[in-house]
């Protein structure tokens, strides 16, 4: 055994390297064989087989994670799960029901509700592409599989189906109601239903942003507002690599509230895994050879391991037998590998590709390269990591929230990177721990980083060599020593702990959300336009936040020439009563935001921090921790922008209350013509004079109300 390669004792398991797709697997049952239904696509699966049972339920889902999650796969199981009843895919979907999560009860009731026929299952990849062009093949191949007896009705939708994919496929403008029809028809004909799943969706918005064709993406919003009329029942599922939003990023503010509100027609359902589920799964991908005595003394060295980890930091549900799978990755190395996929990794490139991809640094390439030395396993530590991170990820596929740490943890090590070669791996092992790190689990203390670069966990020898060598860089001042949370860093460090001191501060702000709001994002009147421009006088509307600790019958303006109040209503519960006019007699609009939630979140964390600005006396003296705060703060502002922009700015709500009636209606087209409304009703006896001279209003910035136009 001895000087052999690794690769002829460890494998990783072809069934992992070999990505599903929907279009050419949809008939294939053994792509089934071994499809794990996790603890996210047990959720996932839960929340989707509520909107097929209910006509009330949602019906349309974006499922998000990076590359190699299982989106995919999951998507494969559910056209499974939907398929005839006495079809190999629907049995080999019905016994994964039974080997995993679902009680014998719960099984009974999901297996009786499915439709005896299934669904038409339509699924497709999407391409560069118009959506309506995926739309369009994805029915046609779930056509051609439910009508397979050549029904007339079945050779009808075929036909007409190609037709538009053959005018599609030559350039020419196909209306998307055309192809909205045709998905009501297919629906109606088939009497069960269709199950529409659009893989790499991404694509699509993608091909969306950059043509600037969100009229092409508004058939999604249409198809995911279909349930509930004529018997169409459409269960419509995009997968995508990021947020839907994000693939809007560089496009207009208009253009970006128009995408916000076609996500707001789908429930968004994260599909990354925990940290512990995705060690799981390394342990599925990796197989090993037979070698009884090789594998008692992984085992033995897998419990050695547990214990002394178990020790340095809180192993939650990392048993010893998940780090025995998980060989010849050190087990530092299969706890931090998740989280850097989970918080860095995008589209291609995640925790399948670093296992069974034969990139650079990647754990295949290693076995091919290290060898065994008698029982001794060499193991894929923590600088293979970084190096695969670094070289193949590269930092352009890091995402905004985390560029700086991670750009400022790579300059840092480039800086070093002649250094002798146990210090540049030292470098990288803190600075990847800095890197993977998340609310303390897995933080680069002492005890932690000379374990993760020790290849035996009782190596005494190896260990002292490692302290050293941390001494000497601390000495150097190369790597910072955070004592007060027993935290290695490779920037410069700081005693202050940030996130304790910003939990403390979350804690003492007691203020409601709307008088968060108010002094994080002021509102600024608006002007009634077509009543202003109709009469020649300017009669605007002073805006404000509201929630159920506001008494609305006692509701005024606070600039006495305000001519009406447009108050946002930040809270969960409806309000029971909204009156037609203000106290002062004046009309009277209250609009319903919706995520109120969110924006508490958002204006929370700024405000916080804030405070934490202002009222820290260790920043005076820890620059290190004013770079953080600022960072933080900065991003802080850009995260609340964005959510105010989509909530208020947008108006992405569907009901506000005008003359005291709640009214549903299209806010960001048709507010500003009922506020118009509203004073044409009021203000019915008020002169027109169309002389700018007898009219003029000036500017004057009023701290009470956010700016006031005064006659």
């Amino acid at each position: 055994m001895s000087n052999q390669l690794l690769s002829s004792y460890f494998t990783p398991n072809r069934r992992y390297s070999r990505s599903i797709n929907l279009e050419r697997d949809a008939a294939d049952a053994a792509n089934l064989a071994g499809y794990v239904i996790t603890e996210r696509a047990s959720q996932a699966l839960e929340r989707i087989l509520n909107g097929a049972m209910s006509q009330r339920a949602a019906s349309a889902w974006m499922l998000t994670g990076v590359y190699g999650t299982g989106k995919s796969a999951f998507g494969h199981f559910l056209t499974a799960l939907f398929s005839p009843q006495q079809s190999a895919t629907r049995k080999q979907a019905e016994a994964l029901l039974k080997q995993n999560c679902f009680d014998p009860q719960t099984r009974k009731l999901i297996v009786a509700a499915l439709p005896e026929r299934g669904l038409v299952r339509a699924a497709a990849t999407a391409q560069r592409e118009p959506v309506s062009h995926t739309v369009v093949r994805a029915l046609l191949a779930g056509v051609g599989d439910f009508w397979r007896s050549h029904a007339k009705v079945g050779i009808d939708l075929t036909q007409r189906l190609e037709a538009l994919r053959k005018l599609q496929a030559k350039g020419k403008s196909v209306e998307t109601s055309t192809v909205l029809q045709l998905v009501k028809e297919v629906s109606v004909a088939s009497g069960t239903g269709v199950l529409l799943i659009l893989d790499e969706l991404g694509k699509s918005l993608e091909f969306a942003a950059q043509n600037r064709s969100a009229g092409d993406l508004y058939l999604l919003q249409q198809i995911a507002e279909l349930n509930g009329g004529s018997g169409t029942k459409v269960l419509l599922i995009g997968l995508l690599h990021q947020a839907f939003s994000e693939y809007s990023y560089g496009l207009g503010a208009i253009e970006r509230n128009e995408w916000a509100k076609i996500q707001g027609r789908f429930e968004e359902l994260p599909f990354t895994e925990s940290p512990s589920q995705m060690t799981h799964l390394i342990g599925q991908v990796i197989e090993r050879g037979d070698n009884a005595k090789l594998n008692r003394e992984l085992t033995k060295q897998a419990e050695a391991w547990h214990a002394k980890l178990s020790k340095a930091i809180k192993l939650k549900e990392i048993t010893a037998s998940l780090l025995d799978a998980a060989a010849p990755l050190h087990p530092v190395a299969a706890l931090v590998l998740p989280q850097l996929c989970i918080r860095y990794a995008q589209n291609d490139r995640s925790l399948f590709t670093f296992l069974t991809s034969t990139e650079p640094h990647s754990l295949r390439t290693f076995l091919g390269e290290a060898s065994l030395n008698g029982t001794q396993i060499p193991l894929l530590q923590l600088n293979r990591l970084y190096d695969y991170f670094i070289d193949s990820v590269g930092v352009g596929a890091v995402s905004r929230l985390n560029f700086q740490r991670w750009t400022e943890i790579k300059s840092l090590i480039d800086e070093h990177r002649h250094s002798e070669p146990d210090e540049l791996r030292l470098l990288k092992t803190i600075g990847l721990l800095n890197l993977a790190s998340t609310a303390g689990f897995l933080k680069a203390t002492r005890q932690l980083v000379v374990l993760a670069l020790c290849n035996a966990p009782d190596d005494r020898t190896e260990r002292s060599r490692w302290e050293r060598l941390i001494d000497a860089l601390i000495e150097r001042g190369i790597v910072i020593h955070r004592r007060q949370i027993d935290e290695l860093r490779i920037w410069e460090g700081s005693d202050f702990n940030l996130e304790t001191a910003l939990t403390e501060a979350r804690e003492q702000i007691q203020a409601p959300l709307a008088a968060l709001l108010a002094e994080a994002c002021p509102l600024r009147p608006v002007v009634a336009q077509r009543h202003s421009y109709q009469t020649g006088t300017l009669r605007f509307f002073e805006r404000r936040y509201v929630d159920s600790q506001t008494v609305l019958p006692d509701l005024h303006c606070v600039a006495p020439h305000s001519d009406g109040l447009a108050v946002y209503w930040v809270d969960e519960t409806p309000p029971l009563f909204v009156p037609a006019l203000t106290a002062d007699g004046k009309p009277l609009a209250l609009i319903q935001v919706g995520q109120s939630e969110t924006l508490r979140l958002r204006v929370l964390e700024l405000m916080a921090l804030k405070r934490i600005q202002a009222t820290a006396a260790e920043l005076q003296s820890d620059g290190g921790a004013r770079r953080e705060l600022r960072y933080r703060l900065t991003q802080a502002r850009q995260l609340l922008d964005e959510t105010f922009s989509q909530v208020i700015e947008s108006h992405v709500a569907d009901t506000c209350w005008l003359d005291g009636r709640a009214q549903t209606l299209s806010l960001k087209k048709e507010l500003n013509a009922r506020l118009s409304a509203l004073c044409d009703a009021v203000y019915a006896r008020g002169l027109t004079l169309l002389n700018e001279l007898i009219s003029r209003q000036e500017w004057n910035l009023n701290p009470n109300c956010a700016g006031v136009w005064l006659r």
